[in-house]
């Protein structure tokens, strides 16, 4: 059995673009003008990930890698057919 690792872009669209498209999330998924702000940034040192920010609805909850007491997550829906 073979296995093909994921490039990074790939590995990144899997978890925000490709979901929000299968559950019909227009304004999640993608960074744009008018889209919702959530947005994790995170830094890769000797294959270790620490995430440093975190923001929700363009709200900072994660700031330097802590809780800033913060809460701006929603329930996400999506729509109905």
């Amino acid at each position: 059995l073979s296995r093909k690792a994921l490039s990074l872009q790939e590995a990144i669209a899997k978890i925000t673009s490709v979901p929000a498209e299968i559950f019909d999330l227009k304004d999640h998924g993608t960074i744009a003008e008018g889209k919702i702000a959530d947005l994790n940034l995170f830094s890769v040192k000797s294959n270790k990930v620490r995430i440093e920010h975190v923001l929700l609805n363009g709200v900072l909850v994660v700031k330097n890698g802590k809780l800033t007491g913060m809460r701006a997550g929603t329930i996400l829906r999506h729509a109905q057919t």
